[in-house]
């Protein structure tokens, strides 16, 4: 019982971690009852342990929002979570007209070197986790723009083939 308390809290912290805005509580809730996972009231449950705990906060319109601590309690915890519970929850949100959260983080810098080459600093994350964190040389500046202009543009291509060739 007591892990199926702990899985409709990392429900609720992913839903608001994937809505762009507050969430009242009886959408969370009816996220629970619509998808058969649980009933009313241990959504509700769920969300007032939450509060207390300090990983939701609910403003006066009763809307919840993830606190930075909640965040980093999901990123620990979202392995509890099945796969298809995240699809779930993306399609609940887009059902309901609420703007999904771009979890995705893309950096793409590069500095010149003490040998006068470049060196790119190249980074993705998803949801918190990091997918790739690169230093790349290139020979001339324009190299390393090219590089980093690239990459902002096809982080994901380049994550999918490095995964393939090293896996091979």
């Amino acid at each position: 019982m007591e892990e199926l308390s702990l899985l409709y809290k990392v429900i609720v912290l992913s839903l608001l971690s994937r809505a762009d805005e507050p969430l009242p509580g009886d959408m969370i809730s009816n996220f629970f009852t619509e998808n058969d996972y649980t009933d009313y009231i241990s959504g509700q449950d769920a969300l007032g342990t939450l509060v207390e705990l300090g990983y939701i906060t609910q403003d006066k319109e009763k809307k919840f929002s993830l606190t930075g601590l909640g965040n980093e309690t999901r990123l620990v915890l979202m392995d509890k979570m099945h796969p298809g519970t995240e699809e779930d929850i993306k399609e609940f949100l887009k059902k309901n007209n609420v703007s999904l959260k771009e979890l995705r983080d893309v950096s793409a810098v590069y500095d010149s070197s003490p040998d006068g080459a470049f060196i790119c600093a190249l980074k993705y994350q998803n949801d918190g986790r990091t997918l790739i964190d690169l230093s790349l040389r290139a020979e001339t500046k324009e190299q390393a723009e090219n590089i980093c202009l690239n990459f902002k543009a096809r982080y994901d291509d380049v994550y999918f083939s490095l995964t393939d060739l090293l896996t091979e």
